[in-house]
C-alpha cells in the first residue's frame, strides 16, 4: 500500500511541471511574435530569416520550430497579430463608409513598409510554393476578403448594393487596385483615395434608387 502510495506524488509532480510549462511555452510564443515584428520593422523584404528571429526573441530555432513549419507561416501570423485591428469594422457605419475604411486600411497597410513591402515578398514566395500560397491566402488574404464580403453582404441586405452582386467578383475589383500597385509599383498604393476608388465602384455596384431600372432588367 505504502509502495502504491509512494509512486502518487511522482504523477502529481508530472502534472504540475506540465502545468507548469504552458505557460512558459505560450510565454516563448508571444516571444517570438513579438521579436518577428521588430525583424520585419528592421529588414528588407524577403531577408527576414529564422536565425535573426530566434536571436531577437531569445530561443532556439528547434524552439520556433515547434510552433511554426516554415518561416513563412511565421511572418504571417506575426503580420495577423499586428494588423488584426484593421480587419474590424466600426460599428455603424454606412455601406460606403465602411468600404472606405476597410479598404483605406489595407492601403495604409500596404504603403508601410515594415508591412507592405514583406507582403509582396511572400506573394513572390507564393508563385514558387504551394504551401507559402495557401499560408497567404488562410492567414492574409482570406481574413480580409471575408470582412469585405460581409460588409458587401450587409449592404445588398440593407438596400444598398445590387441584390445581383456577384461578391467575389466585386472584391476583385475594389481591392486588387491596391495590391497591383504595391506589386508593380508603377504609381503609389495611395495614388486614388480610398473615398475615390470606393465612390468609382458603386457607380457600378450600388443598388438602382426606387422606381428606376436597373441595366439587368429584362424586357416582359
Amino acid at each position: 500500500m505504502h509502495k502504491g502510495s509512494a509512486s502518487e506524488p511522482s504523477t502529481s509532480g508530472q502534472k504540475s511541471a506540465r502545468g507548469r510549462g504552458r505557460p512558459r511555452s505560450e510565454q516563448a510564443r508571444t516571444a517570438i511574435l513579438a521579436a518577428t515584428a521588430e525583424v520585419l520593422a528592421d529588414s528588407e523584404p524577403g531577408a527576414v530569416t529564422i536565425e535573426a528571429i530566434a536571436t531577437r526573441a531569445g530561443v532556439s530555432k528547434t524552439t520556433i520550430y515547434k510552433w511554426w513549419p516554415t518561416r513563412v507561416e511565421l511572418i504571417l501570423d506575426s503580420l495577423a497579430t499586428t494588423t488584426h485591428q484593421t480587419r474590424q469594422i466600426t460599428p455603424g457605419l454606412s455601406t460606403h463608409d465602411a468600404l472606405v475604411e476597410h479598404l483605406q486600411r489595407l492601403i495604409d497597410l500596404l504603403s508601410d513598409p515594415a508591412t507592405g513591402g514583406h507582403v509582396v515578398a511572400l506573394t513572390a514566395e507564393a508563385l514558387r510554393s504551394p504551401s507559402a500560397a495557401a499560408a497567404l491566402a488562410e492567414k492574409w488574404i482570406g481574413p480580409r476578403r471575408e470582412t469585405g464580403a460581409q460588409i458587401m453582404r450587409d449592404g445588398i441586405a440593407r438596400g444598398d448594393l445590387r441584390s445581383d452582386l456577384d461578391i467575389d467578383l466585386a472584391l476583385d475589383e475594389l481591392f486588387a487596385p491596391s495590391y497591383y500597385r504595391a506589386t508593380y509599383r508603377y504609381a503609389a498604393v495611395d495614388d486614388h483615395s480610398a473615398t475615390e476608388q470606393v465612390d468609382a465602384f458603386l457607380r457600378g455596384a450600388a443598388a438602382p434608387a426606387p422606381g428606376t431600372r436597373s441595366d439587368t432588367d429584362v424586357e416582359t
